[in-house]
């Protein structure tokens, strides 16, 4: 029985390694294709929105004139380029005493 157990160890030790195999991978990338996307003319619509500002136009003593910017305040109401306030578009003879000559 001695020789089994020696002869069976003798032939593992000489027995050929077991195989090895290697594997190798790639890595693909790969890109969506390329889509053209087509766009349809938008038509527009022309909106016209009030300016916040309104320009008068005061005539000087000597005929020259001179333009004054008034903020609209709201209902009806303006505000001067100097902070003061008028209730209602300012005439020219309001406007000449302060920016006028």
């Amino acid at each position: 029985m001695a020789g089994v157990v020696i002869g069976s160890v003798m032939q593992s030790a000489w027995a050929a390694p077991p195989r090895r195999s290697i594997v190798r991978t790639r890595t693909v990338y790969v890109t969506p294709p390329v889509q053209e996307v087509h766009y349809l003319p938008q038509t527009t619509t022309t909106v016209t929105v009030p300016s916040p500002t309104e320009k008068v136009w005061v005539m000087n003593s000597n005929g020259s004139m001179i333009p004054v910017e008034l903020r609209r305040a709201g209902g009806g109401n303006y505000i001067g380029p100097r902070g003061e306030y008028y209730s209602g578009l300012p005439t020219n003879e309001q406007l000449r005493k302060l920016y006028g000559f």
